[in-house]
């Protein structure tokens, strides 16, 4: 979580254009959440991090919803999570025969023949 980052890298974590990126790290530097700084010798590479703010309410929202998912698996019956783990399996099959990890995202949604 503290490990900085880079545009490019963040754009291929996350799946989106460099341009689409750009304008998603636009918002979140005004919003408070990032900042930008260029940390090494060669001042055209840029580095992200998230502001201390940004990482408190994240580790709010995340103490937040851990709570709120325990609650729903403590109270859900073993026959209920059966039945999601089969489904779940299955779109996992399902997405791993597609496997669009090899394929630039601007080839998605294939076209049919």
């Amino acid at each position: 979580m503290d490990a900085p980052l880079s545009p490019a890298q963040l754009s291929r974590q996350i799946g989106m254009t460099t341009g689409a990126t750009t304008i998603l790290l636009n918002r979140l530097e005004a919003a408070g959440h990032i900042t930008r700084s260029r940390e090494s010798a060669d001042r055209r590479r840029v580095t992200l991090r998230p502001t201390p703010a940004a990482r408190d309410r994240a580790q709010e929202f995340i103490g937040r919803a851990g709570a709120e998912i325990a609650e729903v698996l403590r109270t859900t019956s073993p026959e209920d999570l059966e039945v999601v783990a089969t489904f779940l399996q299955r779109m996992n099959n399902a997405a791993d025969e597609t496997n669009p990890a090899s394929e630039p995202l601007e080839t998605w949604p294939r076209e049919q023949p």
